[in-house]
């Protein structure tokens, strides 16, 4: 949305699209700064150039204040919303929450090699469909191939998506190994490859090759849709299904009418255990609180309960044994499938 309205005001001139496009891309990046950013950044250079080499272009009229203003906003936003989240973490103890940069010289070259390892023997094939992946990779040889032919603001744009993906890359190579959706990024420089080669095709090939060459070609990408949707379908089955990946009782996910019968309200906190996860078990349940993800000597049902925790969820019988949990399993009030509930107020 934030590039459709930068476009408009590069087409335009109009700084009301400017401005419109600054307040979404605001909201973007407040979600997640490095996704969404990433297409401002890629405008921004292009626009950069054209000021600053003076590009004559009738359907690139911009202006050096408004960006310089605009692009000021949106910085300030984004270091507003850091210093906020920082604040609300030392408030209420909470630190869990990336708020800085994991790049690739953290490391060591050795657990460079197992990440790239990772990335290519476990977390591949939910990148995408294996054909598919070779298609986006010949896709990316037709637009090095047919620099020349391509749109030239399609080409340069795409070509800074590539470079700002790159150095998010280098920037958080770190989580890769264990983090999945540290690796979304990556999902946007192949979209805007081919939408540099589609372009080419449409304003060059297709106009000179006959109807029924273009249907074929047509069926052929629908068919790649059709195929990337059944994939994504089969990944998905995987996630939620595979034993390697649950990594809390399932029993969790049924628990909630049953906690509100015997008094646990939504707006209670809980502390639910085991979940080596921030919010896997609290989601299930509907519930805020606290897990037993980063847990430390200051960080423990101990604070928890001083800060306002109300229940204590045990959804593994073994953990009413352990000796930081034990002193808090004196009142059971309520028991569902091997689902222990505790008050600890």
């Amino acid at each position: 949305m934030g590039l459709y309205y930068f476009l408009r005001y590069q087409r335009s001139g109009s700084n009301k699209y400017l401005w419109i496009g600054t307040l979404v891309i605001i909201f973007s990046s407040l979600l997640k700064p490095t996704d969404g950013t990433l297409v401002w950044f890629a405008w921004l250079g292009v626009a950069g150039i054209h000021i600053v080499f003076k590009k004559k272009d009738p359907l690139f009229n911009v202006k050096l204040i408004p960006i310089i203003i605009s692009t000021a906003f949106i910085f300030a936003s984004i270091y507003g919303w850091y210093k906020f989240a920082n604040w609300y973490n030392d408030t209420y103890g909470n630190h869990q929450n990336l708020l800085g940069i994991y790049p690739i010289w953290d490391i060591s070259w050795n657990d460079i090699g197992y990440t790239i390892t990772r990335m290519t023997d476990f977390w591949l094939k939910g990148y995408q469909q294996y054909y598919i992946m070779l298609f986006l990779g010949l896709m990316f040889i037709t637009y090095l191939i047919k620099w020349k032919k391509l749109d030239s603001f399609l080409r340069l744009f795409t070509l800074f998506v590539i470079l700002g993906a790159f150095a998010y890359d280098i920037l958080w190579f770190k989580a890769f190994a264990v983090h999945d959706y540290y690796h979304l990024v990556n999902v946007i420089p192949p979209v805007f490859i081919c939408l540099s080669v589609f372009e080419y095709y449409e304003r060059v090939i297709a106009v000179r090759i006959n109807t029924k060459l273009r249907n074929t070609v047509a069926i052929v990408l629908a068919l790649m849709m059709v195929l990337s949707i059944y994939h994504n379908r089969n990944i998905q089955h995987e996630r939620y299904t595979d034993p390697i990946f649950v990594y809390i009782n399932p029993d969790l996910y049924k628990v909630e009418p049953y906690l509100r019968k015997i008094g646990v309200r939504q707006q209670d906190a809980v502390v639910c255990v085991p979940d080596p996860s921030p919010n896997m078990s609290l989601t299930a349940i509907s519930n805020k609180g606290y897990t037993e993800s980063f847990n430390g000597d200051g960080y423990n049902i101990i604070n928890f309960q001083k800060m306002g925790a109300a229940y204590l969820i045990i959804s593994d019988s073994s953990y009413l044994h352990k000796p930081l949990y034990q002193p808090f399993t004196t009142k059971l009030i309520g028991r569902y499938n091997g689902i222990y509930i505790f008050d600890i107020r």
